[in-house]
């Protein structure tokens, strides 16, 4: 999925003179495709270079152990690692040119472990690598299952993903005899002067 975003409050910079005044003010527009998903990227026209974010997926969350009788709960599952992050790098393109670009997938949730069998649950899985013009970031690693604790019944938090939209973040640990959670997918994001 492509998501354009348009900013047209960025002066030009001329000879790294900012310029400013009713007569000689140039405004020209910072365009940021937000790509979520594996795609390909036409460079438009009069475009020679870009600046990309690459943000990995978010590794699952271990699923929790399983019900103890002799201790009475299950213990939580371990969050997953978040995605690596890669920001603003300049990336010299051609006009026209079509650009393979891979996001990452979250890793998958690990399962609530039975009891018995040392009550651990499933590890969760890793987050996908995100790519673009031969720069990558990878997925974060998956909650690692444990057993024998039983001081957070809830859960360990995942790692934090990227921005407010929490891109490439890790998913929870499972609670209370529950599943992992999934980590969040990864993005590419494209920067440029239209």
């Amino acid at each position: 999925m492509l998501v354009s975003e348009t900013h047209t409050d960025i002066p030009e910079i001329v000879n790294n003179t900012v310029l400013v005044g009713e007569s000689n003010t140039i405004f020209s527009q910072v365009i940021i495709d937000t790509i979520t998903e594996t795609s390909q990227w036409t460079v438009p026209a009069g475009i020679n270079a870009i600046t990309v974010t690459i943000v990995g997926g978010g590794g699952g969350g271990s699923g929790s152990g399983g019900y103890s009788s002799s201790m009475g709960t299950s213990f939580g599952g371990r969050g997953g690692n978040s995605g690596a992050v890669l920001t603003d790098i300049l990336v010299p393109v051609t006009e026209g040119e079509v650009i393979s670009v891979v996001v990452g997938t979250g890793g998958a949730g690990g399962v609530y472990g039975a009891s018995g069998n040392n009550y651990a649950g499933t590890p969760g899985g890793a987050g996908g690598t995100s790519s673009i013009k031969g720069y990558s970031r990878s997925g974060g690693t998956g909650g690692s299952n444990f057993n024998g604790s039983y001081s957070n019944p809830l859960g360990t938090p995942g790692g934090v993903g990227y921005s407010g939209d929490n891109w490439g973040g890790g998913g929870r640990g499972g609670q209370y005899g529950g599943s992992g959670v999934a980590g969040t997918p990864g993005v590419v994001l494209i920067k440029y002067r239209g």
